[in-house]
């Protein structure tokens, strides 16, 4: 059994997915294997690398179905896994430091790095998230929002952000493995969730750091959007988390489509109104292909 499984979900930019096992691959000091997953995909991109284990998925299964993928296999080969977005980056020695606090602390479920996510434009910090049921920002971007655990560095918050997130593979397969139904957003809260339900602890290691290259997203105002809002609502209804909240996000959309529909923007009114479409009828999973 090795320490520790290294899980990418590759989609289409094979350039980031290289960069990020070229980088893994100059580590010396954990003992570590790598899992590629390779959402919709027919043929294996990465058969060079002969110490990756590589995974095909003729369809795309999104984040965590992506992940579930490698994590089936993770959890009987290793104690800990790291889930890696290939657009991600990590020092080996901020990963040393989040497994010395997970090792140190037998409550903690998952934790992640300090997230520095930035582009050409912006740059800014991030030591968790927030309950997503309640914040439409659900980045901790003040540290003074967080809480040190035990006169500790590590802070324990709602969910560790799934960017870069470590995870105890013997607590996973108590609490088990993420929900599909989320596709993409909302997965990491809900199995962060279900791990508190366990009494175990989500956390934030702040003497570690990790980086994240959004670069210039051109889907966040369509397919962000839309996954963000919508799983929102499928967390709250999946864990009964009461009707006030889910009148205060069904009255923030409907608020959002009316004020786009006065601006005539049709491409936000359109992601507004599939949202509340969906959710009332409680279709979730791939919802990639309406927004093509």
């Amino acid at each position: 059994m090795v320490e520790l499984s290294i899980i990418l979900v590759h989609w289409k930019e094979i350039r980031q997915t290289q960069a990020a096992i070229d980088a893994i691959q100059s580590w010396s000091n954990i003992d570590h294997e790598i899992y590629i997953v390779q959402n919709e995909e027919d043929e294996d991109q990465f058969s060079d690398y002969n110490d990756v284990k590589s995974i095909l998925s003729s369809e795309n299964l999104g984040y965590g179905g992506g992940n579930n993928l490698a994590l089936a296999h993770a959890i009987r080969r290793s104690r800990y896994s790291l889930l890696l977005n290939s657009d991600a980056t990590i020092e080996e020695g901020d990963v040393q430091l989040l497994l010395q606090a997970i090792k140190g602390n037998d409550t903690i479920f998952s934790i992640g790095p300090v997230i520095e996510e930035y582009n050409e434009e912006t740059r800014n910090q991030y030591y968790g998230g927030r309950d997503i049921a309640s914040h439409l920002n659900t980045r901790i971007s003040n540290i003074d929002e967080v809480k040190l655990m035990h006169n500790t560095n590590v802070a324990k918050v709602p969910y560790t952000i799934g960017t870069i997130f470590l995870l105890d593979n013997l607590k996973l397969s108590q609490v088990g493995l993420f929900d599909e139904t989320y596709f993409f957003s909302g997965e990491v809260a809900d199995l962060c969730y279900r791990a508190a339900n366990c009494d175990y602890y989500s956390a934030t290691c702040l003497d570690a750091k990790g980086y994240h290259n959004i670069g210039g997203n051109t889907s966040r105002p369509t397919l962000y959007k839309y996954y963000n809002l919508r799983n929102r609502l499928l967390y709250i209804k999946k864990h009964n988390l009461g009707w006030s909240k889910q009148i205060k996000w069904y009255t923030y959309l409907i608020k959002d489509l009316i004020y786009f529909l006065m601006r005539v923007d049709f491409q936000q009114v359109r992601v507004d109104y599939i949202c509340l479409l969906h959710s009332v009828t409680h279709t979730y999973g791939n919802s990639n292909a309406h927004f093509r």
